[in-house]
């Protein structure tokens, strides 16, 4: 596998990530097969592409914006803000912007990062 494309709500769906067991915070990072594959993947130098599909309050908070920012300097290229005309949704509108969600663009950037790593 050379590139490996997720998105927060469809991986929080896999994951059962809503139900979480307590356990203290640092050891919930990668307490999925899921998150783990993916975490993996970033620290084998994977291409990885990441596309949150997250409401613009959570979008907001710093730990969040702390993440993809740690992400982005592991090399993860993460779809998100107006440079990639995908922004957080408004609280509460998820369900009507999930047809939005830019699948193609994607897959696009998984299979160009898979490309330049086969063929630097």
């Amino acid at each position: 596998m050379l590139a490996y494309v997720c998105d927060g709500y469809r991986l929080a769906t896999l994951t059962g990530s809503g139900r979480r067991r307590r356990v203290p915070s640092a050891w919930r990072i990668a307490d999925t097969y899921p998150l783990t594959s993916v975490a993996e993947l970033i620290g084998r130098g994977i291409p990885t592409v990441v596309v949150p599909f997250v409401n613009a309050a959570l979008a907001a908070r710093a730990p969040f914006q702390r993440a993809l920012a740690n992400l982005r300097a592991e090399g993860v290229r993460v779809v998100s803000g107006p440079d990639d005309n995908w922004e957080p949704h408004p609280p509460g509108e998820g369900t009507e912007t999930q047809e939005l969600f830019p699948w193609r663009m994607a897959l696009q950037l998984a299979e160009e990062a898979a490309h330049r790593r086969v063929h630097p």
